[in-house]
């Protein structure tokens, strides 16, 4: 027995309409599509990888040149403290005394006294300051040289010399002088050219630098 397609109750088959909800048998219904769902399209994921990839790249590249320019800077600073770039302070060069004449020397006739001293190569503001009294002899007077160690040699072996200091014969003296750095010096106390008076010089003499 057939069923009204409506209200489901049943019909005779050869009836036009439903004698319960009058629903017209004669149309037939459609037949209901079936619509498989959507199928999602499969992601395309090589182009975010290589984005990946390619930032990875370049961060690589930028530590490697910053490395580079961080040895770089180290390998040129050349100079005292200057090369190292991770310090905070920066260096101060050390001013440096050292004592030439403190008190009194003794120059005997026809003789001379002399100190020997170095100034290092890099010193900057190299001076030699002071002064110096001579007692001795009828004029109380004495030389007061400062040679370079070369001329020095030349002047004791009676050659010719220069002298970055020349006071002449005098009885007292001050000296402010400067001096290139890098050379060793002679500090000479002349009495040579007495035959008979040895003399006395008292004083204070000073070489200063900066290092």
């Amino acid at each position: 027995m057939p069923y009204c397609p409506k209200c489901g109750k049943e019909i005779q088959a050869d009836v036009a309409f439903c004698p319960h909800c009058g629903q017209d048998l004669r149309i037939t219904p459609s037949p209901l599509k079936l619509v498989s769902p959507s199928t999602p399209s499969p992601q395309t994921y090589g182009h975010s990888k290589s984005n990946r990839t390619r930032n990875i790249v370049i961060g690589v590249v930028v530590l490697i040149v910053i490395i580079a320019i961080v040895f770089a800077l180290i390998g040129s600073g050349g100079g005292r403290g200057a090369g190292n770039i991770f310090s905070s302070s920066t260096y101060t060069p050390t001013r440096h005394t050292v004592t030439l004449l403190s008190g009194s020397v003794a120059v005997n006739a026809l003789s001379y006294n002399y100190v020997q001293f170095d100034v290092p190569s890099g010193a900057t503001d190299v001076t030699v300051i002071g002064n110096f009294v001579a007692s001795g002899g009828m004029g109380n007077d004495i030389k007061v040289y400062i040679m370079s160690s070369t001329d020095f040699v030349n002047w004791k072996n009676g050659h010719q010399a220069s002298a970055y200091y020349n006071s002449g014969e005098v009885t007292t003296s001050n000296l402010n002088l400067s001096l290139p750095p890098g050379q060793s010096y002679y500090l000479v106390f002349d009495n040579s050219y007495s035959f008979i008076s040895s003399k006395t010089v008292s004083g204070t003499i000073t070489l200063t630098y900066l290092l």
